[in-house]
């Protein structure tokens, strides 16, 4: 069951809808195994695919891996329509007809026409193309076939997004090009290692988007993989280690991205080297993303300053920054809570262009608990959520969000009503790696904790927007991010 909705192309960063595509993914890799016939894509797919068995067999968790969600989106999208249309006739043959029809079946097939020629050989010669199916391949392939109408498919849109939601987690984490070649985040690594298609996608991709200096790095790394790969074959005459764009084809890409960097060369700008790219080539130096550091956790001040008590629920607190005042709240909500807050808004989730998250709005009237919880914050902030916009609770990916002021558009700079006096965040998931609250005005992040809140105000004394509280939602390297905020008008 899918729930919510994700607008086309938007796919890859709905924490709910990948769910979904793995689960979809694990019956397809069922199917795939147990084809009698040899088709190119299902061996693509199935290649891909061990990798994910084998990962989960290791007990990691694969929708929550970046390379893993990358590669599902690329199955699905380039070899499964493939696979689904060749899936056909497993449930359309029966065993009475399994027969060939013609004398020289056997010879065609002896000739690669099974595969050259398979809209015809499958019904002139299954047996000798050896698809007549077993009873249980046609029961999962039925299977498969209704579970897919329900699904919702990612589309080349997704795929793209995937991809340069790498590049982004590059940049931010600064995460060398091998260690995404090897499958290696964050003292994690895959069975699922990265190939030269998958980098000339990435450093097509980067280019694309204008990421000059990271598309430079990705192509030089595809000319060395390139090479390596026409050596090999040189040496050992196996065409299947042949490369399908060769080292002349990535040098030309090369120079013409390079020529681009220079033509267009900006100072003090993310998608361009510190300097101009030189023709005897030289050291490049990358610039940090702007975000990087808190992202990383760099520069954070942290400060305890007594452990204040309610009445009936003790918190312990620690002042992260004076100005903006950022206080974090440890053990807001329990396991029970969290969890039934996820149950109770995922048929109302939606996605939210500005922040790259699937968010959704839980008002008093959706569950007894959001009242409660309205109290709550109400205790531990002093401030009334009563006149606030409810609780939001979103779900976040790989891809960073823009970094925002929590203040209405349109609005007075000075206080008037409506406006958000200050945020209070509760974290739903603990998080692998990444996903921190970055404030890079103010030079602080804050590690999501599973029933942990973070509170700042938006506004200062006077009334004024205070434009140190601009902030943002890390990428996720590793895991899912889910969090319920309480905003106060």
């Amino acid at each position: 069951m899918v729930w919510g909705t994700t607008q086309p192309g938007h796919l890859y960063s709905s924490l709910t809808h990948i769910k979904a595509l793995f689960t979809f993914d694990q019956q397809v890799g069922e199917v795939v195994m147990l084809l009698p016939e040899h088709l190119p894509d299902a061996s693509r797919y199935l290649e891909s695919y061990l990798c994910v068995d084998v990962d989960r067999a290791r007990g990691l968790e694969v929708s929550g891996n970046p390379i893993h969600v990358y590669s599902v989106i690329k199955r699905l999208v380039l070899y499964w329509p493939s696979i689904t249309s060749a899936l056909h006739v497993y449930t359309t043959l029966g065993a009475s007809e399994c027969q060939d029809r013609d004398d020289r079946c056997q010879d065609w097939a002896m000739g690669n026409e099974c595969i050259k020629n398979r809209n015809f050989m499958v019904h002139t010669c299954p047996l000798s193309c050896h698809i007549c199916p077993s009873k249980e391949l046609g029961h999962l392939v039925e299977r498969l076939q209704k579970v897919a109408s329900t699904v919702v498919m990612p589309t080349e849109s997704d795929l793209r997004g995937a991809t340069l939601a790498l590049t982004r987690l590059q940049m931010i984490y600064r995460i060398p090009v091998g260690s995404f070649m090897a499958g290696h985040l964050a003292n994690n690594t895959t069975s699922l290692k990265l190939n030269l298609e998958d980098c000339l996608r990435i450093a097509k991709a980067s280019y694309e988007e204008q990421g000059y200096s990271y598309s430079i790095i990705w192509f030089h790394y595809c000319h060395y993989l390139a090479a390596a790969a026409a050596a090999t074959t040189a040496t050992n005459i196996n065409t299947n280690t042949l490369p399908t764009t060769t080292t002349t084809d990535i040098t030309t890409y090369i120079r013409r991205v390079e020529k681009e960097h220079n033509d267009r060369f900006l100072e003090d700008n993310e998608n361009f080297f510190q300097e101009r790219v030189r023709s005897y080539g030289g050291w490049r130096v990358l610039h940090d993303s702007s975000i990087g550091p808190v992202c990383r956790g760099e520069q954070v001040k942290v400060s305890l300053r007594g452990s204040p008590h309610l009445l009936l629920r003790p918190l312990h607190t620690e002042h992260l920054h004076t100005d903006p005042e950022i206080l974090l709240f440890h053990n807001v909500l329990s396991h029970v809570e969290m969890q039934l807050l996820r149950n109770i808004s995922y048929d109302k989730i939606v996605q939210i262009q500005v922040r790259v998250s699937h968010t959704s709005w839980l008002d008093p009237p959706d569950h007894p608990l959001i009242a409660r919880l309205n109290a709550r914050f109400s205790h531990i902030t002093g401030l009334d959520m009563q006149p606030g916009e409810g609780l939001r609770k979103a779900a976040e990916g790989f891809q960073v969000s823009k970094c925002v002021p929590v203040w209405k558009p349109g609005c007075s700079p000075l206080y008037l009503p409506g406006d958000r006096i200050a945020t209070f965040m509760v974290y739903l998931s603990d998080v692998s790696a990444g996903g921190r609250t970055g404030f890079p005005k103010a030079g602080v992040s804050v590690v999501p904790k599973a029933g942990s809140a973070v509170f700042w105000y938006n506004l200062k004394r006077n009334g004024e927007v205070n434009w140190n509280t601009k902030h943002c939602g890390c990428p996720v390297l590793l895991g899912n991010k889910w969090g319920e905020s309480g905003l106060a008008g």
